[in-house]
């Protein structure tokens, strides 16, 4: 009999510290989640290159991906759920304009949940944009001719 009532306490008190340990996780990385930084660069899946700006609640972002899309995005942020609206800007091919909802899944990641017309993008990962104003010419200039000192 007393084996059994040891069983139990073993059962009880490892339930108990599963619990506390998803518990502290949980207070230690939910608070990143909502007041993650999101300023910087993203992309997504269709490798367009997003710069995206926080200040407080408040979500801008930038995508230059000419020649198929220009679009600016300004939105809330409300817990760890993003809301707001997007639009084509002139200069890109495409000419959209909705709303969407997207959810913070982690400081690095950010996941479409909502939208109200087709938006490509559906995941957003920090970082992975080509730095393309640094690139270097593919060939070297062509000086020949005559030079004169």
């Amino acid at each position: 009999m007393q084996k059994n009532h040891f069983k139990i306490y073993i059962q009880i008190h490892t339930t108990m510290k599963t619990k506390s340990i998803i518990y502290i996780l949980t207070m230690v990385f939910a608070p990143l989640m909502v007041n993650a930084r999101l300023t910087g660069e993203w992309t997504t899946e269709s490798d367009g290159c997003y710069k995206i700006r926080q200040i407080g609640n408040q979500i801008y972002w930038y995508l230059d991906d000419k020649p198929r899309v220009i679009n600016v995005f300004t939105g809330n942020l409300s817990g760890s759920i993003i809301t707001g609206t997007w639009a084509d800007l002139p200069g890109g091919n495409l000419e959209g304009s909705g709303t969407q909802a997207l959810r913070i899944d982690s400081p690095n990641k950010l996941v479409k949940i909502d939208q109200s017309a087709n938006y490509l993008g559906s995941v957003w990962i920090r970082g992975g944009c080509q730095n393309t104003t640094t690139a270097q010419p593919t060939s070297s200039p062509d000086l020949s001719g005559t030079w004169y000192d």
